[in-house]
């Protein structure tokens, strides 16, 4: 009798110590489950952006690099103040012309091919805003693109004005000419013309970083 109470006693012993077992196992599988998924979901790409978000980044940074947004340069009609000195106005109402002087036996290889091209003559209006005289007129400080960006050298530009002559008025008078306190000068402006399309002027950036903007077409 002893004998069988003795193996019930540890078939019971048994029968607890598994379903404890049983238990700690299942709270361990559960707890390490709960930190495998959200480690799953936290590892889940974001949504990528749209392409059409992609395309108005892409307008907005091709906008800000090119010069047409409004007030990023000047045009006819505008008044321009360079430096507290002068004011210039360009005219709209560009001409293309053949250089007028006649040629002459000393004329340089440059000059030559100068005269064989034609000439973009802006109409443009200089005022001498201060109370001093300029015998020195406008600097020659800035630099002109064509149409096709290619730089203008300064030195053709300044032997255009000696190309330009009317049969009326003699020489075609530039603005870059003595200017008197307060004088208001009415003048061109000349370019090489290298076919239609936009052509720039722009100051350097220590006098202001202008630009101006000419149309010319035929």
């Amino acid at each position: 009798m002893k004998k069988f109470m003795l193996t019930g006693l540890l078939v019971c012993a048994l029968l607890f110590v598994t379903a404890c077992r049983g238990d700690s196992d299942t709270q361990d599988t559960g707890a390490q489950t709960a930190p495998q998924g959200q480690e799953t979901q936290t590892s889940q790409p974001e949504d990528p952006p749209s392409q059409g978000q992609n395309e108005t980044t892409s307008g907005t940074d091709t906008s800000i690099a090119t010069p047409s947004t409004s007030g990023s340069y000047y045009t006819f009609g505008d008044t321009i103040n360079l430096w507290d000195e002068w004011e210039i106005v360009f005219v709209d109402n560009v001409t293309i012309a053949n250089t007028t002087r006649p040629p002459r036996a000393n004329d340089s290889e440059r000059i030559q091919l100068l005269q064989e091209g034609e000439v973009v003559r802006i109409p443009t209006i200089l005022t001498n805003i201060t109370d001093i005289n300029r015998p020195q007129g406008l600097p020659r400080e800035y630099t002109v693109y064509g149409p096709s960006g290619e730089l203008q050298i300064t030195d053709d530009l300044r032997s255009l004005s000696g190309l330009m002559f009317d049969p009326e008025i003699d020489r075609v008078p530039g603005i870059h000419q003595p200017a008197d306190a307060g004088e208001v000068i009415e003048g061109y402006v000349f370019l090489i013309y290298d076919g239609n399309g936009d052509y720039w002027i722009h100051w350097p950036d220590r006098l202001g970083g202008m630009q101006v903007r000419i149309p010319v077409s035929r």
